[in-house]
């Protein structure tokens, strides 16, 4: 639940510019835009995995469902950070997908609603190939939680501290 502003609707503000869900869901300095449109390269906090210290950059993209007033967003690559990664990054490939959705502006409720999703697939690193499986699946399965618990916590909280920062400054303007 998101609790409607004046100035504007929800709907209206994930419509003009879906790209302020993914700019407002990270910190400062985490998202750029990328040269491809609609395109945003996330830098990611780093995290630990198994024995590995690992800092992710993901390039996002973010396109509008018009009809429905959903935001998609869908992973167009990502690289790992630090040295001696890359070939860890070459061997996975991790898919990102979500959609976030405003309540329609009739509606006598403002909610967002929203899923996301991560696939990982490839073979296990060579670096990590020693570790016994039951410990790589207890890790992934630990990186799993916290990714979808971050990304929970960042769409429930930062979109609608944006969302009343954008209607702030539209009512302010209509002055």
């Amino acid at each position: 639940m998101v609790r409607p502003e004046t100035a504007g609707t929800l709907h209206e503000f994930i419509t003009s510019d879906p790209g302020a869900i993914v700019i407002s869901s990270w910190g400062p300095g985490q998202v750029r835009p990328t040269e491809v449109p609609g395109e945003y390269a996330i830098r990611l906090q780093e995290f630990d995995f198994v024995a590995l210290r690992i800092q992710v950059e993901l390039a996002m993209v973010v396109s509008l469902d018009a009809e429905s007033g959903t935001a998609r967003l869908k992973s167009n690559g990502f690289r790992l950070i630090g040295p001696g990664l890359e070939s860890i990054g070459e061997s996975i490939d991790v898919r990102v997908m979500g959609a976030m959705r405003p309540s329609p502006p009739s509606s006598s409720l403002c909610s967002l609603t929203g899923d996301v999703r991560f696939q990982a697939s490839g073979a296990v690193p060579r670096i990590l190939q020693g570790v016994p499986e039951p410990a790589l699946r207890a890790a992934a399965q630990a990186l799993s939680s916290s990714l979808i618990s971050a990304a929970s916590q960042r769409f429930s909280k930062n979109v609608p501290a944006a969302y009343r920062e954008w209607a702030r400054v539209k009512e302010m303007a209509a002055r």
